[in-house]
């Protein structure tokens, strides 16, 4: 849900960087940005962060770009393989509590077990 009358722009590979969402933001843009590399990104804080959290998990930092936009970083430790980053202007969006998220996984007896974690929509 977006919660600002800000325009959204959508970008491929070219504009995943801090600096491109900060000028965005610093142009009344609103941006979420898949991020691959790392930098003025906390990629290695948020993958030690969540290098032993179990699947659904997610980590959402805040701070400021060089020219002072305030950015949000979020990792989500989707499974054992996938952990995407994403960076966004502060008012993008909004997260909300909601449903439980159901996570299939098994025990340390090898037993098949369930668990629910409070996300976030």
């Amino acid at each position: 849900m977006i919660v600002s009358c800000k325009e959204i722009v959508k970008g491929d590979v070219w504009f995943r960087s801090v600096r491109c969402a900060a000028t965005l933001g610093e142009n009344g843009k609103s941006a979420v940005l898949h991020k691959t590399g790392h930098g003025l990104f906390p990629k290695k804080f948020i993958e030690e962060a969540l290098s032993e959290a179990l699947g659904g998990i997610h980590i959402v930092l805040k701070g400021n770009a060089p020219n002072g936009v305030p950015l949000v970083a979020l990792g989500y430790h989707y499974n054992a393989k996938t952990m995407p980053y994403f960076v966004m202007m502060e008012d993008t969006g909004m997260m909300k509590l909601g449903d439980p998220y159901e996570m299939k996984c098994t025990d340390m007896h090898k037993m098949y077990m369930l668990e629910w974690w409070k996300t976030h929509k």
